[in-house]
This record gives C-alpha cells, structure tokens and sequence, in this order.
C-alpha cells in the first residue's frame, strides 16, 4: 500500500506557526506544540517551542528515510530521549521546570505494506476511510480538562461582560493548574521528556484495502467539525477530496472571524494554529 495522493496545510492562528506537517516516504505525521506556561525564558536566541517541533519534525524525516525498521513506539521512545539531551545542553538549564517545559501533541501513521500503524498523544486527530467506513482516533483526556477552561471563560464573558482576551487572561491559573497534569495518571500525555508517555500513548495498527483515505489533524484543524459542526466527518471527507484542504481552511477562519468574541462557539483561542495531512492510498 503507497500515498498516491497527498495534500498538506499548516497555517498559523494568532502569531507564529507551533505547528508542523509533513510526509515523508511511507510515514505522515502532524504535531501541534505548547509553549511552556513560565515567566522563564529557556532558550536564549528562539522561541523553546518552535525549537521543540522544529526538531521533532527533523527527527522523524531523518527516521523516515532510515532502512532501519523499527515501531512507532521505538522511534517515538528514542526521539524523546534524543531530544531531551540535545534541548538540555542547549538551554539554560537552571531555568528549566516542569511548567515552561515546551511539548506538543503528535499524531503519526506509518505504513507497512497493507497495515496502517498509528501513535497518538494528545489532542491530534486520526481519520480513517476505508469504503463507507470512518474510524476516529484522539485522546480526549485534554480535551475534558479544555472543557473547564472554556466554561471558565465562556462564564466571566457572560457575568462581567469581558472580552474573550480579557477572560482568557483571568483563566490563567486554570491553564497552569491543568498544565501541570502533563503526563501524569490523573491528567493527560503528551510528547515532551518523559518517556513513560510511550505506554501510555493510543496506538495500535489497522488492516487497509484499496479505497483508504486518511486525514491527520491538529486539533486547530479538526475544530472545523469538533466544535464548529460545519461537517460530519464523512462529509468532511468527501469536501477534501472533491476541494482540497484550501477551502476548509478557508471556512474555518470565516467562522473564527465571524464570531472573534467566542460566544457562538467557545474555545480556547479565537484562531488556534491549523494543520492537517489528506492522503489517498492504493
């Protein structure tokens, strides 16, 4: 089984693009970063997490290209331990803690002849199409710590009368109180320095045929059905492959301008970085 066809977006919300999106040989993957949360600066000449998906990105095109065969679990594993060495002798060390950490969600797929293997942490999504058939994969653990958040802020723009920038300030202590269950049993797992996040990832493999499509999202991607319901997720599907990813992108910011206060549809941010990958096997 081989990409026959593939289409790639990533697009930055408000600010600089943390996410990234790429193909390469038999593997596709997306990754959606996190800028750590601390008064600290760690790295002295860049953003940590541009630095953090920037490397991740060179990583698995390095990996992709190997004729070494290995899991998704073993890349992923090393690639932690890789990058956590390199980013310590690279930072200022005495700053680093366990809220500024950079880290991101990943969703990545790798084909073997006529299986899909697949890893996810985070809040990135999975999309499968085999005939009339879709099968979703996401962690949902961050997205229900998300929630309270957002019913935080959707309530101080309801009592107060705030703005959405003004709300989101007051939740602050929210998102650090959430950050600071990164990967832990009672919270959620994410790529960043811990290499327990491993097992305790969503992975597994699916038998493909020949009429498979896939989708990989960031989750500022995968809010054009998770939040603003323009499409289901087949119809989703038949939009890109008649349209491409341009014009979903493209109704995906005409929604988040339209409503940039966040009252018709609550969120975290009015405009979150947006990325995905389509593929088209045989």
């Amino acid at each position: 089984m081989k990409i026959i066809k593939q289409e790639i977006i990533s697009k930055p919300g408000e600010g600089a693009n943390e996410d990234r999106a790429a193909c390469a040989e038999n593997f596709c993957w997306v990754l959606d970063g996190a800028s750590g949360l601390g008064s600290d600066k760690i790295l002295s000449d860049k953003s940590e997490v541009i630095w953090f998906v920037d490397n991740w990105n060179e990583y698995i095109l390095k990996v992709s290209n190997s004729k070494t065969i290995q899991s998704l679990s073993s890349i992923i594993d090393q690639g932690i331990s890789d990058i956590k060495e390199k980013f310590y002798k690279y930072s200022n060390t005495a700053k680093i803690n366990d809220l500024n950490k950079p880290s991101s969600s990943i969703a990545i797929i790798k084909l073997d002849n006529n299986t899909l293997n697949y890893f996810i942490l985070g809040d990135c999504t999975l999309l499968i199409k085999q005939n009339e058939d879709i099968i979703s994969l996401k962690d949902n653990k961050l997205d229900k710590l998300d929630k309270k958040v957002i019913d935080y802020i959707t309530q101080k723009i309801n009592e107060e009368n705030l703005t959405f920038k003004q709300a989101r300030k007051k939740a602050k202590n929210l998102l650090i109180e959430n950050r600071m269950k990164k990967n832990s049993k009672n919270g959620y797992w994410t790529l960043e320095f811990d290499n327990n996040a491993v097992e305790n990832s969503l992975r597994g493999s699916v038998k493909l045929n020949n009429n498979t499509e896939i989708l990989l999202m960031t989750d500022g991607f995968s809010a054009i059905t998770d939040t603003y319901n323009l499409y289901d997720k087949a119809a989703l599907f038949h939009k890109i492959k008649k349209e491409g990813l341009i014009p979903v992108y493209e109704e995906l910011r005409k929604i988040e301008k339209s409503d940039y206060e966040a009252k018709k549809f609550p969120r975290l941010k009015v405009s979150d970085d947006a990325s995905a990958v389509y593929c088209e096997l045989a």
